[in-house]
């Protein structure tokens, strides 16, 4: 079986931003290292932030917001949180630590490009129950500070691997018995479509969705039901949510 790569060469990142940093302090407090502050803490939400470190033993470094600046290029907000980088390195690790957990869904990302994309989608898999996210590893979105800010905190619940050959781990996922269902609107109406699980979604690229490799792959392909007044499609981002919510709702009612 290939080795999945993590995304990132180095053992730490930045998260910035009063929000991010908050709900990652809630999540994952255990990776998280230092508190950068460059403001003052009379805002509430910055007192919360400042216990939920204290609480959690993360060092408080103070610096002023030249420095600040300087280490963090995005809207930092005057916060940041040096993080260890989430640790799932192969497919294996990732099946591994989700373990024997039902419903199972992953997320795979037929080369998307829009970091905001992926924060969004991202919140939509940590809210509504998806296990990991799959990104190719060449011409594809990165899990960029951009891309984790959006995510509001998700990228510390959600883990995101880089596959080497998406084809591949698509294969290696329906070996190990996953159903995998492509998003495009050749497909089935989601109204009357059944899930099996465990599963993975594709979600394809934003201009030209799903390409044909990744397509013949796929056991089954479904579509959002739209008005015919609407546009010619929704935003890959809010189509993953309407999927997942979908999938999540059924998983309900099965439970």
């Amino acid at each position: 079986m290939k080795k999945f790569q993590p995304m990132e060469k180095h053992n730490f990142r930045i998260l910035y931003g009063v929000h991010p940093v908050w709900e990652a302090l809630r999540a994952q407090s255990s990776r998280a290292r230092e508190l950068w502050l460059a403001r003052d803490d009379r805002d509430a939400r910055i007192r919360e932030i400042l216990k939920l470190a204290q609480d959690h033993g993360v060092r408080m470094v103070r610096m002023d917001p030249q420095e600040m600046r300087r280490r963090v290029s995005g809207n930092h907000q005057g916060v940041a949180l040096r993080m260890d980088c989430p640790a799932p390195a192969s497919l294996e690790d990732l099946l591994g630590e989700i373990g024997g957990k039902a419903p199972c869904v992953l997320v795979v990302l037929d080369h998307l490009q829009d970091p905001q994309n992926l924060g969004a989608i991202l919140r939509s898999a940590a809210c509504l129950g998806a296990s990991g996210i799959l990104i190719p590893e060449r011409r594809s979105v990165r899990l960029s500070p951009g891309a984790v800010k959006a995510s509001a905190g998700a990228s510390e619940r959600v883990p995101v691997l880089s596959v080497v050959n998406l084809g591949q781990a698509l294969r290696d996922l329906k070996e190990r018995g996953f159903w995998v269902y492509g998003a495009d609107r050749a497909g089935q109406s989601l109204a009357g479509h059944e899930f099996a699980q465990p599963l993975v979604l594709v979600i394809g690229s934003e201009e030209s969705g799903l390409r044909p490799s990744t397509r013949s792959l796929c056991d089954a392909l479904v579509a959002i039901p739209q008005s015919e007044t609407g546009v010619s499609s929704l935003n890959a981002s809010a189509a993953t949510a309407v999927i997942l919510y979908e999938i999540f709702r059924q998983s309900g009612k099965k439970a």
